[in-house]
């Protein structure tokens, strides 16, 4: 978890940069929503083109929607068959690691 926090106080300080142009921030909008979704995409090793997509299924599993848990479910399997012929610095890719390892 330590090594986490260099990268996270960094997407911390991107999220208020890109706020501080308009002079105030909303910070539960601006900051802790975006926050933990961001550091985990990064976790995972989702591109930042994906990471809205990340955003809306994750919020529509918090709402018990099946289409978010579907969505989700795809792109994972994509990714994983990505990962697979193609390792990442990521924890996807380092599961994929351990699985085929053990």
């Amino acid at each position: 978890m330590e090594q986490l926090a260099p990268r996270t106080i960094e997407i911390a300080n991107e999220s208020i940069d890109r706020v501080r142009d308009r002079g105030k921030m909303d910070f539960i909008h601006d900051f802790a929503i975006p926050l933990p979704v961001i550091v985990i995409a990064e976790i995972l090793g989702i591109p930042v083109e994906r990471r809205a997509d990340f955003k809306h299924w994750s919020d529509g599993i918090m709402e018990s929607d099946r289409a978010a848990y579907q969505g989700m479910g795809d792109y994972f399997r994509e990714l994983i068959k990505q990962r697979m012929g193609k390792p990442g610095h990521d924890l996807v890719s380092d599961l994929i690691a351990v699985h085929e390892g053990s």
